[in-house]
């Protein structure tokens, strides 16, 4: 885990599953990608399509269900290892 607690770190140390690949991967990007979906990008005039809106919003499901079921795995694969 490269001494650090954070969950992208340990999640990958203690299950093998990673946010590597993601078109989100960290809260930095989530929370810029959530602002652009909602028009509060840049000048906050240019809202983006429909489509790309849809793309933003399972990927931003994804990253964040990782990061909330990360923790859950994490709790699972400790608990298996002090049984």
């Amino acid at each position: 885990q490269k001494g650090s607690a954070s969950v992208k770190n340990v999640l990958p140390a203690v299950t093998g599953l990673s946010y590597e690949g993601m078109d989100i991967g960290n809260g930095m990007a989530a929370s810029a990608y959530f602002l652009y979906t909602c028009g509060n990008y840049g000048n906050g005039e240019d809202y983006p399509a429909e489509e790309e809106v849809e793309k933003v919003r399972n990927s931003l499901i994804k990253y964040c269900g990782l990061d909330t079921g990360g923790m859950i795995y994490i709790l699972r694969a400790l608990v298996k290892e002090t049984a």
